[in-house]
């Protein structure tokens, strides 16, 4: 079983209004509920850079964070990361794979997902337009079964 959730930054604009490419919270018409064990994936992440912005070598890898999935060890702190992505560009991260990395979800009922971009320094990844767009596929763990 599985889930795909596509999402824009600015899709909850008018619900968050302090929502920017790189800091946004999304509200679901309808929730994801995940009975049992799950796992989530980055699929895809597409944005462009401002291109005001004055970008440095040491930015060219984005951390994207989410609050529904299970921490994991950054530069020596748990934090809640979901994938870490190389810049494909000087003007752009644009990221697919059909191999997926999957980490655990932490949630069984998710109204809300927040997502959190930065470099690798730990600074809000600002430099980026909006909207940023993503992709996630939930995938129910394949050893868990359900009691009838």
């Amino acid at each position: 079983m599985e889930h795909f959730v596509y999402i824009n930054s600015d899709e909850c604009s008018d619900y968050f209004t302090d929502n920017k490419s790189y800091k946004f919270k999304i509200h679901l018409k309808s929730p994801l509920l995940l009975k049992g064990y799950w796992k989530v994936a980055l699929l895809e992440f597409y944005c462009k850079i401002n291109p005001k912005a004055k970008i440095f070598v040491r930015e060219s890898v984005l951390h994207v964070y989410t609050n529904i999935c299970k921490e994991s060890v950054v530069n020596g702190e748990l934090r809640p990361i979901l994938r870490r992505l190389p810049a494909t560009s000087k003007n752009q991260w644009t990221y697919s794979t059909e191999s997926a990395f999957y980490v655990p979800v932490i949630k069984q009922e998710i109204y809300e997902m927040e997502f959190t971009i930065k470099t690798v320094d730990g600074d809000l990844a600002a430099f980026l337009n909006q909207p940023l767009m993503l992709t996630l596929r939930f995938q129910k763990y394949p050893f868990y079964h359900e009691s009838v």
